[in-house]
């Protein structure tokens, strides 16, 4: 099972206790989050989780702060400290070209993962898609247009540049 959201740990007493009740009925389990939430948040749900597929959007912490509102290095800490539990870890960046799409921020990325995340399952660029963008209309947002899908091209060297860091 799967806790996903928006970010699951913000509602943090009713995803721990959902955890729990899976595990006792021996239900695999896993959360989807952005990691900025307290890390005593993350200790409550840690002993209910199999894995945590962790995303990491923005490397630089400027550019962080322009697109999300919010600095990164809480989150970046936290991955640090999730690692340490030993907790199997897949960490995830969506790609979106004018945001995060360059060899720079992927690079960055992925040597901070190499330092840092040693119970790394995989490392996973999601390509940005425009899915969503009908939801936003209806809630009355104006927010997604300006990005563009990456091309496969782009993906693929993205890609090729984590996989300098990443065996």
């Amino acid at each position: 099972m799967t806790v996903s959201g928006g970010e699951p740990l913000l509602q943090a007493d009713f995803c721990v206790e959902l955890l729990r009740l899976a595990k006792e009925k021996g239900i695999g389990t896993a959360i989807e989050t952005a990691g900025n939430v307290p890390w005593e948040t993350f200790e409550r749900a840690l002993p209910y989780l199999d894995f945590v597929m962790y995303d990491m959007k923005v490397f630089d912490n400027d550019r962080h702060i322009a697109y999300t509102g919010v600095p990164n290095l809480r989150i970046k800490e936290n991955l640090k400290r999730l690692a340490q539990t030993g907790k199997r870890v897949i960490v995830r960046t969506p790609v979106i070209v004018g945001v995060n799409a360059t060899e720079d921020e992927i690079g960055n990325i992925a040597a901070f993962l190499r330092d840092h995340v040693p119970s790394l399952d995989y490392y996973e660029l999601l390509p940005y898609h425009k899915l969503g963008l009908s939801k936003v209309d209806h809630l009355g947002m104006d927010f997604g247009e300006e990005f563009e899908v990456p091309p496969k091209e782009l993906m693929a060297t993205l890609g090729a540049v984590a996989e300098t860091y990443l065996p």
